[in-house]
């Protein structure tokens, strides 16, 4: 008989970025784009008044906030400056570390929830920096970490 010492779990680590961002400037957000890898992720692009996510990860509360979530946090938009014209870009990439924490060289062998930005590769780290107001987003949440996804 096998016999397993220590944790077991049904559970998954996962590292994630989530971010919402309003368009003030789609040729800048276009020419930033087409420098990324965003084929892998959940992405959408869309006008507030067509806000219609496939995934049920974006969406308008009662209150006209325009939320965004994944199984660990939320951001959200709320502003009196949006409209239903604008176009926003909500992003959410989850990275799955398996049945293990999140492990990095710089943390040794511990679970680390409270990781740092450059826990995430190149490409992940250069679309949680590039939403900013000179690749041509106005309001902008955003945010990043790890925790257990089921």
């Amino acid at each position: 008989m096998k016999v397993r010492n220590g944790f077991v779990s049904n559970s998954s680590s996962s590292s994630f970025i989530i971010a919402i961002a309003q368009i003030i400037n789609r040729e800048k957000v276009n020419s930033w784009i087409s420098g990324l890898s965003l084929d892998s992720y959940e992405y959408t692009i869309q006008k507030v008044k067509d806000l219609n996510d496939k995934y049920g990860k974006i969406y308008i509360n009662n209150k006209g906030d325009i939320i965004s979530h994944n199984f660990q946090t939320t951001v959200y938009l709320s502003d009196c400056r949006i409209n239903s014209e604008d176009e926003i870009l909500a992003i959410n990439i989850v990275n799955n570390e398996g049945d293990c924490g999140s492990f990095s060289s710089d943390y040794g062998d511990d679970i680390n929830y409270d990781i740092d930005l450059d826990f995430f590769d190149d490409n992940q780290k250069n679309i949680y920096c590039g939403l900013c107001e000179e690749n041509g987003f106005g309001l902008i949440d955003k945010t990043y970490g790890a925790g257990r996804n089921g």
